[in-house]
């Protein structure tokens, strides 16, 4: 078929997917909390270089909630976090969107916020918080709950494998507390994709952590698929046709998952040339069907975008606003993708 490109034009090779470059952020950020509140687009916080780290620059973090409505040419600012966060954790209810964790400038957070809209105002209310502080975890609702796995205490812990999940109300309020599920066998690891899709709950590669000698973090990039849900527990799928880091997923409207490129690590610890740029990451989109229980490829992505969220918009449409495009380096491009069914 004949991929559709509207909007700026974009270099795109793909199979089943139509892809829009909506109105870009305002500035290039990564690590920021993504979704919807209302139909309402919503990106906030999240981090960016004041210059490239090999030019000296120095990483800040975002408190700005922005909004790009469905017929808006313009991303505004709502709102404000309160306080600067990356690298936690988002999800869309219906009419509201759940920020939950993250890291700032010297903390990182166990705080749950939930994003309102009354009337042309946006409002945030604290939820429950989280059992202890984390980052670099993996968060999606799924059959009525919301989520956490994984992720760090610190930015120097190693990676968690438990499992907590809120129950959510018909009104979209929260439950009591956060409850303790059964924890992913295995290690645990940070920036694993999540989605829900019903029920079931997917966990998708992501990196477990291990200690060298001299007691830095060495990442190792996993291939492995889990899924989970209160009835059946965990459960192991077939390995992703390759090791996806810090990847946006969404499921689509026949319960199929997509999992949109990530950090294959293929680059990892590779030193480049004096001018030498990074090849970016995997533009690959993989889809996984549930009654095959398979991975297909469901094409190619224009710009591989990392250490990012993902939000389902118009018509299912499923939007990735920004991210890193190569290591150290953010973007503040806004992909609308629409896969065929």
């Amino acid at each position: 078929m004949k991929i559709a490109v509207l909007g700026t034009a974009l270099a795109l090779s793909a199979v089943d997917a139509q892809v829009i470059e909506l109105p870009s952020l305002p500035h290039a950020i990564a690590g920021q909390f993504v979704g919807t509140v209302s139909g309402t687009l919503v990106v906030a916080g999240g981090s960016r270089w004041t210059a490239p780290p090999s030019q000296g620059g120095t990483k800040v973090f975002d408190d700005g909630i922005l909004a790009l409505g469905p017929d808006e040419t313009h991303w505004q600012q709502v709102a404000r976090l309160p306080k600067p966060l990356a690298y936690g954790g988002a999800a869309s209810l219906k009419r509201t969107l759940l920020f939950a964790g993250g890291q700032g400038e010297a903390v990182v957070s166990r705080s749950v916020w939930a994003l309102g809209k009354h009337g042309s105002s946006f409002q945030l209310t604290l939820w429950p918080d989280l059992p202890a502080s984390v980052a670099n975890f993996s968060m999606a609702m799924a059959g009525g709950r919301i989520y956490v796995y994984g992720g760090q205490e610190s930015k120097d812990s190693l990676a968690g494998a438990q499992l907590w999940s809120l129950s959510i109300d018909a009104e979209e309020r929260p439950g009591s507390n956060w409850q303790h599920e059964t924890s992913m066998p295995g290690p645990g690891r940070i920036l694993a994709a999540a989605a829900g899709c019903q029920d079931t709950l997917y966990i998708l590669g992501g990196a477990t952590l291990s200690r060298a000698t001299d007691g830095s973090l060495i990442r190792h990039y996993s291939r492995e698929a889990w899924s989970y849900s209160p009835m059946s527990g965990w459960k192991r799928l077939p390995d992703l046709p390759a090791a996806s880091v810090a990847a946006p997923a969404e499921c689509d409207e026949d319960g199929n998952v997509l999992l949109l490129g990530g950090d294959d690590g293929s680059m990892a610890g590779v030193a480049l040339s004096p001018g030498e740029l990074h090849p970016g990451f995997s533009r690959t989109v993989e889809r996984y069907s549930p009654s095959d229980n398979a991975w297909a490829s469901a094409g190619q992505l224009p710009l591989g975008l990392v250490t990012t969220g993902s939000a389902v918009w118009k018509d299912g449409r499923i939007v990735v606003p920004g991210g890193e495009d190569r290591p150290g380096s953010r973007s503040n491009k806004v992909l609308e993708l629409r896969f065929d069914r």
